[in-house]
């Protein structure tokens, strides 16, 4: 059965063109060299928010909570793909899934994983970076920046990334809304992903590891 997207989408789509209420950076470039090398020493994190996706056969959406301590990262859905509980765990090695009936499954990774359990090839290693609005390093990626030196769209790995939306948390400035579209040969292919962040709490172990 086909979910209905409506209100969620309602939702994402509610506020995207007020812009911040601040003067655009001279330099824009500059602005996202300096927002890069912060960003990048983010390595922790706690998120909730919510998932809207479609494909050609059909859609859904489910709240997400998700928990990232370096390496390791759990990810939790409630109430997605027809009901109950599912929760993902990785360590960038090993990733095993549970179910709503509390079997655990492993895989080889977490993308295998969560499109055996819901049919979506989710990009989840690459969100890891993306969720908090930087490319995946060593991969080549296209951008494109807003007037404060914050990316605005990103093309990488077969996805267009596009950054609706930002808010000011933890002393950082930090994607709020995005919208995935799946692109191959520059035509979109018929699988979405919104993302509505609803609270963040964000971490820099490094710098914490070094406070005396």
């Amino acid at each position: 059965m086909r979910t209905s997207l409506i209100p969620i989408l309602v939702l994402m789509l509610a506020g995207c063109a007020t812009p911040p209420a601040r003067a655009p950076v001279d330099d824009p470039a500059a602005a996202w060299e300096r927002r890069q090398q912060r960003l990048a020493h983010i390595d922790a994190w706690d998120l909730h928010g919510r998932l809207a996706v479609s494909t050609a056969d059909e859609a859904g959406n489910a709240s997400f909570h998700w928990v990232r301590r370096r390496e390791r990262n759990r990810l939790t859905f409630a109430a997605p793909f027809g009901g109950g509980r599912m929760r993902l765990d990785y360590d960038g090695e090993h990733a095993t899934l549970t179910d709503r009936r509390g079997e655990v499954h492993h895989g080889a990774s977490i993308q295998e994983l969560l499109a055996r359990a819901t049919g979506w090839w989710l990009p989840v290693q690459g969100l890891e970076h993306w969720m908090l609005g930087l490319p995946a390093p060593s991969v080549p990626a296209q951008r494109k920046l807003d007037r404060w030196g914050r990316l605005s769209t990103l093309l990488q790995g077969g996805w267009r990334i596009e950054y609706v939306e930002y808010v000011e948390q933890d002393g950082y400035e930090l994607p709020r809304r995005i919208f995935l579209r799946r692109q191959h040969d520059g035509v979109f292919e018929a699988l979405e992903a919104r993302f509505v962040i609803e609270r963040w709490s964000v971490r820099d172990t490094v710098a914490a590891r070094r406070v005396p």
